[in-house]
């Protein structure tokens, strides 16, 4: 819709609280439509208001959002929609709860993005995934599991800078 559109251009343009508003007209919009392209659309449109309240330190909406997506997701069963907008978008509320001192919700966001990683398939966003896990169950207590994914990360990382910097990491966590 052009809503999403102007939306999306205020939120490349680094102009979050324009991007919301018109976000959140898009959504109350397009809602009350059925089919499949619709919630297709208001699935993508929260995950994008939700880094947008992510980006202005809201964390509790941003949340909100993202768990309605995925409601939404659940919803809408053969509709594709996990892509690099929804991952990132895991990633940084992740982020954003761990900042905020709540490694257990972090730990949460997290887990479900290393479900949409073939992990097979050794990628950097994936070694990364592992590394945030890691230092997530360290700062929750839980050392040992922490311990496993610094070491899922390092398995996985084929590049030797940055095998080394996860060896580093693992050391400063201290566990």
């Amino acid at each position: 819709s052009l809503l999403q559109k102007l939306a999306r251009a205020h939120f490349q343009a680094k102009q979050f609280d324009q991007a919301i508003e018109i976000g959140e007209q898009a959504i109350v919009l397009l809602s009350p439509l059925r089919g499949a392209w619709v919630r297709q659309n208001v699935a993508r449109e929260e995950i994008e208001l939700g880094i947008a309240y992510h980006e202005v330190g809201n964390a509790e909406r941003a949340k909100e959002l993202l768990d309605r997506a995925l409601g939404t997701l659940e919803k809408a069963q053969n509709i594709s929609l996990i892509d690099t907008t929804f991952t990132s978008a895991l990633e940084r509320v992740g982020q954003l709860m761990l900042r905020q001192g709540n490694p257990e919700a972090a730990i949460g966001y997290f887990n479900l993005l290393l479900e949409q990683f073939d992990l097979s398939e050794s990628t950097p966003k994936l070694v990364r995934v592992y590394e945030q896990l890691a230092q997530a169950y360290a700062i929750h207590g839980k050392h040992k599991t922490a311990l496993k994914y610094f070491d899922k990360a390092i398995e996985a990382s084929k590049d030797p800078i940055l095998e080394s910097h996860l060896k580093r990491a693992k050391a400063e966590s201290h566990i």
